[in-house]
């Protein structure tokens, strides 16, 4: 879920989960059995920021459909919400060691490599796109199913 303030998005950096950790990235999860992508980044938004947002307030913005050199081939759903005026907390600090707002046009080095490439796309106003990551191995096998 790409909670924005503006041009600014909330990152929250990654620490303890074997995946990508000490890199930044929006909050995120698996979809739940009878869970739509929807009703999971609205989840994942409270569960891991403490903001409660209502579908009618979420817009889809892009699917990415990602093809590692070897694990998963997964597709990942990126929505976004205006939390202007909401304070987010860390709600699971064995997950993460901090969360912050960047400007979308100057975010963290250390950002997960295709979540900036989803941000620069959904800039160019693309919403689909393929992230060949064939050298990489997905920690994650067998048990990343959702976004």
């Amino acid at each position: 879920m790409i909670a924005r303030r503006r041009d600014d998005i909330l990152l929250l950096l990654r620490s303890g989960t074997g995946y990508k950790d000490g890199e930044w990235g929006p909050p995120s999860g698996r979809v739940e059995p009878g869970e739509t992508y929807t009703d999971a980044a609205v989840r994942e938004l409270a569960e891991e920021t403490g903001i409660s947002v209502i579908r009618g307030d979420v817009r889809f913005l892009h699917a990415i459909e990602r093809v590692p050199g070897s694990g998963n081939h997964w597709v990942g759903m990126f929505f976004e919400v205006d939390v202007a005026g909401v304070n987010p907390v860390n709600r699971e600090p064995h997950k993460h060691s901090s969360l912050q707002f960047f400007p979308s046009s100057a975010l963290p080095d250390r950002t997960v490599d295709y979540v900036r490439h989803v941000v620069d796309v959904v800039r160019r106003g693309e919403g689909y796109s393929e992230w060949r990551d064939l050298d990489a191995e997905d920690p994650l096998e067998g048990r990343l199913t959702g976004p």
